[in-house]
This record gives structure tokens, C-alpha cells and sequence, in this order.
């Protein structure tokens, strides 16, 4: 199991002593999920991702507290759940969280089969202890099903987004080259194996089952995702319509494999 970053750490303590005084005795567990858990954390493109486990579900009260908890408080992305949450389809469920400052009371995208599969193998427990595998929900076909549809309703229009913006820009950008080109076979991944892997192990795994031609891309895109001027190897045209090519082969290949 990972362990959190010792920069990461301040932040989480604060966002515990505000979480603490701002709704107390709300968060009785805190669990690190994202890159953190997955031993890819980047500071300075990564998120704190966590799920806190509630003794009840926020209030209205409760909530307007958090909103403006994570308004003026701590960037740290969190999900809130129950103890039952857990153990239901995340689905079906309509959940309160943050995100990059802003807090939602309902529809959280966080509920989903990946982030509970990162709970059951994955998770760093800082407050409550380890979790039970056995008692957070999973189905081997929803994960699978899950992850197909978001290839379909995401990543499509991610990978499309090259052909709109300037080629130099795309390549460097963190949501562009190395967020297509690292993000799509981690869904690959998972729709084979029902694992969750990280951005750079995604890259190793793309490496692992793709022609030797996308390498070049591939390379580049998990060099990006620690330098944003890492060296290029191709022009950032070619690479761009690499990223983009490929980004399709292993979606048809995914759908290929998930749904035989």
C-alpha cells in the first residue's frame, strides 16, 4: 500500500482540523484514493483525491459548512460517503464532494465502479482503519460496462479536442497528449484485468500491447507527465496525430475485448 507524499501531508492535516471543526464528528475515516494511492503522484499536476466515510450523511446544514470549507479551506478533492454507500452500487447513489474548490451536494462523479475498485485494493487509510474488500460493492461486468461507456462519452471528444487547438500546445498541455495518451489505456487496462493502474503504469501497459510504431508517443506522453518541457521526439503535429490515432485503436480494441 502507498503512503502519502510528505508534501501531501501538511495538507491533509489541515483538512482534517477543518474538517473536524467545521462539522464535528462528521468524518469518522479518511481514505487517500488518485495518484497518491496509485504511486504516481506529480505535484505539480496532481490532485488530492479522498474519500471520507461519515457517520451520517451531511445534512443541509452539514453541507453548507463543507461548501464553504472547501471555498476558503484545504484543496483536497473529497468524496463523502457512509459506510452503507459503500456497500451499494455508487450508481445509484447521488453524493456530496468537492472539486478543485467547489463543493456539490449531489451527483458526485467521484460515486463510481472505478473509484470503489481503488477503495477495495488501493486506498491509504489516514483516519479509521484499513478497509474491508469484502464489504465495498463490486461487479466484475458493471466495472467493465462502467468503463466502455465513459471511453464512449469522454475520451471520443477528449482525443478530438487535437484537432482544435494549436498542435505545440495540445502536446505540452496536461489535458492534451499525455492525458489522452496515459488516460485511455488505463480504462483498457481495467476493462481486462478489473485492476485500476496509474497514468505512468497505463504508459508501461501501452508499451506492453500496442505496435511498436506508438511508442515514440507513448514515451513522450509519460515523459510530459513529469516535465511539461520534456524533449520531444517527433514535431508536435506528428505526435499530436499519433495521440489521436491511437487513442482510437485502443478504444475499438477495448470495445473489442470488453465486449467479447
Amino acid at each position: 500500500m502507498s503512503s502519502l507524499p510528505p508534501a501531501v501531508v501538511p495538507r491533509i492535516d489541515d483538512y482534517l482540523d477543518a474538517v473536524d471543526n467545521a462539522v464535528p464528528g462528521l468524518v469518522t475515516g479518511l481514505y487517500v484514493t488518485g495518484s497518491i494511492a496509485l504511486d504516481d503522484y506529480q505535484p505539480a499536476i496532481s490532485d488530492i483525491d479522498a474519500v471520507a466515510v461519515c457517520s451520517g450523511r451531511p445534512d443541509a446544514g452539514e453541507c453548507r459548512a463543507l461548501a464553504q470549507l472547501h471555498t476558503e479551506g484545504p484543496k483536497v478533492d473529497v468524496l463523502y460517503v457512509t459506510a452503507e454507500d459503500l456497500a451499494a452500487d455508487p450508481r445509484t447513489l447521488s453524493l456530496p464532494c468537492s472539486i478543485q474548490g467547489e463543493f456539490k451536494p449531489t451527483d458526485a462523479f467521484a460515486a463510481n465502479p472505478v473509484e470503489w475498485r481503488t477503495l477495495a485494493t488501493k486506498a491509504v487509510a489516514v483516519r479509521g482503519g484499513p478497509l474491508d474488500a469484502a464489504t465495498i460493492w463490486f461487479d466484475a461486468d458493471a466495472l467493465r460496462r462502467w468503463n466502455l461507456a465513459n471511453l464512449d462519452d469522454y475520451w471520443v471528444a477528449k482525443a478530438g479536442e487535437a484537432e482544435r487547438v494549436r498542435p505545440e500546445f495540445w502536446a505540452r498541455w496536461e489535458s492534451g497528449l499525455q492525458w489522452v495518451v496515459l488516460g485511455i489505456p488505463r480504462l483498457h487496462h481495467t476493462i481486462v484485468t478489473n485492476e485500476v493502474i496509474s497514468k505512468s503504469a497505463a504508459g508501461a501497459y501501452a508499451l506492453d500491447i500496442t505496435d511498436e510504431y506508438w511508442h515514440d508517443v507513448v514515451r513522450a506522453a509519460m515523459a510530459l507527465r513529469v516535465d511539461r518541457e520534456a524533449h520531444l521526439p517527433k514535431e508536435p503535429e506528428t505526435l499530436v496525430a499519433d495521440a489521436v490515432a491511437l487513442a482510437r485503436w485502443l478504444i475499438d480494441d477495448a470495445h473489442r475485448l470488453g465486449n467479447g
